[in-house]
C-alpha cells in the first residue's frame, strides 16, 4: 500500500490514466487466460460423453441457461467459446527510447500494423519490448501474457 501511496504522489494524471487502463487491461488478459485453460476439461467430457451434460451440475445449469436442447449443440457451443478464449493475442510494446511501454490486446487474426498505432497513440514507432521491462513492469516473463 505504501507502494501504491508513493506512486499516486509521483505520477501525474495522464500516468495515473495509463496505470489504470493497463492495470485493467491485465486483469482482462488474466481473465481471458483462465477461461480458456478452464475451458479444456469441460471440452474434452463433452467431446468422450456428450451426456455428461446432465450429469455435470455446473454444465447442466449453464446447458439450461442458454435454453439448448441437444447435447450436440453445447458442445459446439463450449468448444467455439473455447477457440474465442484463445485467439486473442496480448503486445507488451515500447517506444524507440524505452521510456513509454503499452500492453496491447487484440485478435488473434488482425494483423498488427506498428505504423497506424504508433500514429493513434501520438509516440514514435512502437517495437516489442525486452524480457527484463516484461518482468520490471509486469512482474512476468514472455511467453506468459498472452491469452
Amino acid at each position: 500500500m505504501k507502494i501504491y501511496r508513493k506512486l499516486m504522489v509521483i505520477m501525474n494524471g495522464k500516468q495515473k490514466r495509463t496505470m489504470g487502463l493497463l492495470l485493467a487491461m491485465m486483469v482482462f488478459g488474466a481473465f481471458l487466460e483462465t477461461a480458456s485453460i478452464s475451458l479444456v476439461i469441460p471440452v474434452m467430457t463433452l467431446v468422450l460423453s456428450p451426456d455428461a451434460v446432465e450429469k455435470n451440475e455446473m454444465m447442466a445449469a449453464v446447458y439450461e441457461g442458454l435454453h439448448m436442447t441437444d447435447p450436440r449443440q453445447f458442445t459446439v457451443f463450449v468448444m467455439g467459446a473455447m477457440v474465442a478464449a484463445f485467439i486473442c493475442k496480448n503486445l507488451f510494446l515500447c517506444n524507440k527510447q524505452q521510456t513509454d511501454f503499452y500492453l496491447l490486446m487484440m485478435p488473434g487474426d488482425k494483423p498488427f500494423k506498428t505504423k497506424y498505432l504508433s500514429a493513434q497513440l501520438g509516440c514514435t514507432r512502437l517495437s516489442f519490448a525486452g524480457g527484463g521491462h516484461m518482468g520490471e513492469y509486469l512482474q512476468t516473463v514472455p511467453g506468459s501474457v498472452s491469452a
